[in-house]
């Protein structure tokens, strides 16, 4: 049997939100791909306040930007977001670790 071990890809940093009425605004920043590794997108994953993060992420696609707003949230109810990169390198595709969480609530 011979396997390939890889690094993992870096995840994506500087995650912030901004609440809003209703939604949640959320920005973070594309992480440094070493030579090789090719970005496919990100999966958002959110959480309500001290639950476990779900094993599916939000967005069905793969998101291509580095910012997202989620909408249709309930006002006080504070939620927790992780963020992590989609990549190819070689013939694998390969999720990064997810960033640190940011916990925001809706006004």
């Amino acid at each position: 049997i011979h396997l390939d071990v890889q690094q993992p890809a870096p995840a994506p940093t500087g995650l912030k939100a901004e609440p809003g009425n209703g939604q949640i605004a959320l920005k973070w920043i594309a992480p440094s791909l070493p030579e090789g590794i090719e970005l496919l997108g990100y999966n958002l994953y959110r959480r309500l306040a001290k639950r476990p993060f779900p094993m599916v992420p939000v967005n069905v696609k793969p998101l291509q930007e580095t910012q997202l707003l989620d909408r249709g949230l309930d006002n006080g109810r504070a939620y927790e977001y992780r963020v992590s990169a989609l990549v190819s390198t070689g013939t694998q595709q390969l999720e990064s670790m997810a960033s640190p969480g940011v916990l925001m609530t809706p006004q």
